[in-house]
């Protein structure tokens, strides 16, 4: 039988959408009930799920009413589940609310995940990111192929810890992601962090092949791409890296494009690094981020970063300095229904770059090096960073170093400042 309970109440008619201050939004609580013990049944007939079955009742909501702030719908609910029954059934737009407390969609989404009815989910949350998600706090993101392909070892455990304490200080949770023995970590223990750092035959996922590495029980670090997807999956909006994928040198004969940028397009994640790695086309990178439509933002500088270097000799698309606008940014593109990513390029401190001028005799000899040896594919990068070290003396690691502990700390601040957002 229809909810008759289940009302829009506009507290402000000018915020109204037309759906009228009284309307019956028609829920079938009988059929609703009907096809979740359905759905149910076949998740525990094929061994994906077990879980108490689920009653009319418990998807009931005690009202729907349209906040007159910001102009969601709020769900007022009795019971967690009944909260994310609700954002499932309605609207996007949806916020919910319980224990007083009022939370976006996506904090209840990952509320629930911490249940013990969504063991169906093909990843594992940390202790530590775990409680971070229930409480709303900020959480950042972290790729682990910097740890298995960007730094040899013991260098890469410390950077890899220094960077997760850089945006614990600030206030926020780090989540290294990778995947373990076929199950995909989302926040690593101590442990399991040195471990990885000393697999250098960890398999580099991505896109194509993360799901692989997991059926088949493998260990491999996430590239950019691939953290995108389960820092998405697990509802994280901020992730740190060093510098992004992109068209590569020749690329218009080659089509050796990086899956980075098409995964930009794909996932609601921030992405915060030094612009696209140097060794890149980077003009032709940037055409691709355009045509895609995902937001190119330099922090502090009109001139778009190369990695190593603040100033590739490009113009950036777009500038905003200070973490809380990039973050205004980003909720702004909620607000307008836009999906797909966002890039915050953040140029390497002054004292820790490698101008452009230096390093590009370094790149060009790499770059040919990798050619003899017939690198290609996923090969390249790892190659030309590890010969680049060679042909810097060791300028191009430290570089590296600092500019992912930048990365690290300007993501805190602007996870930080949309999780206050969240809260409000």
């Amino acid at each position: 039988m229809p909810c008759n309970m289940t009302r829009i109440k506009a507290q402000r008619p000018d915020l109204d959408l037309g759906l009228g201050p009284d309307l019956d939004l028609g829920l079938d609580l009988d059929q609703a009930a009907k096809r979740e013990r359905h759905l149910l049944r076949k998740s525990e007939q094929q061994g994906v799920v077990k879980r108490q079955r689920t009653t009319a009742r418990t998807i009931l909501p005690i009202a729907i009413e349209r906040n007159a702030f910001h102009g969601a719908y709020v769900v007022r609910a009795n019971s967690r589940h009944a909260a994310l029954r609700c954002c499932i059934v309605f609207s996007q737009h949806l916020t919910a609310s319980f224990d007083g407390k009022e939370r976006t969609k996506r904090t209840i989404l990952t509320m629930a995940r911490m249940t013990s009815d969504t063991q169906s989910l093909p990843f594992d949350l940390s202790e530590e990111v775990a409680h971070a998600r229930t409480q709303g706090r900020a959480v950042v993101a972290l790729e682990s192929t910097i740890i298995t392909h960007g730094m040899p070892y013991p260098g890469n455990l410390d950077m890899a810890q220094d960077v997760e304490t850089i945006i614990r200080d600030r206030g926020a949770t780090p989540a290294t992601i990778a995947v373990i023995d076929g199950r995909l970590k989302i926040g690593l223990k101590s442990s399991q962090l040195e471990t990885l750092a000393r697999t250098p035959d960890a398999l580099k996922l991505s896109r194509a092949d993360l799901a692989f590495a997991m059926v088949t029980g493998q260990t491999g670090a996430t590239t950019v791409a691939a953290t995108m997807i389960a820092a998405a999956l697990a509802d994280i909006a901020v992730f740190a890296t060093g510098g992004i994928g992109g068209v590569h040198r020749g690329g218009e004969i080659s089509f050796d494009i990086s899956a980075d940028l098409e995964e930009l397009w794909r996932s609601d994640v921030i992405v915060v690094c030094a612009g696209a790695k140097a060794i890149l086309d980077l003009p032709k990178t940037l055409e691709v981020l355009e045509t895609r439509g995902v937001p190119v933002v330099t922090v502090g500088s009109n001139r778009f970063p190369a990695f190593w270097s603040r100033d590739s000799g490009l113009e950036t698309p777009l500038r905003l300095d200070k973490p809380a606008d990039i973050a205004a940014f980003a909720i702004m593109r909620k607000r307008l229904g836009m999906t797909g990513g966002m890039l915050v390029a953040n140029p390497i401190p002054k004292d820790a770059e490698i101008p452009a001028e230096d390093i590009g005799a370094a790149i060009e000899a790499s770059l040919a090096k990798a050619d003899r040896h017939g690198m290609s594919g996923k090969a390249v990068t790892p190659f030309v960073l590890a010969e680049m070290l060679t042909q810097t003396d060791g300028r191009s690691l430290l570089a590296n170093i600092a500019l992912v502990r930048n990365n690290a700390a300007l993501a805190a601040d602007i996870a930080m400042t949309l999780a206050d957002a969240d809260q409000h």
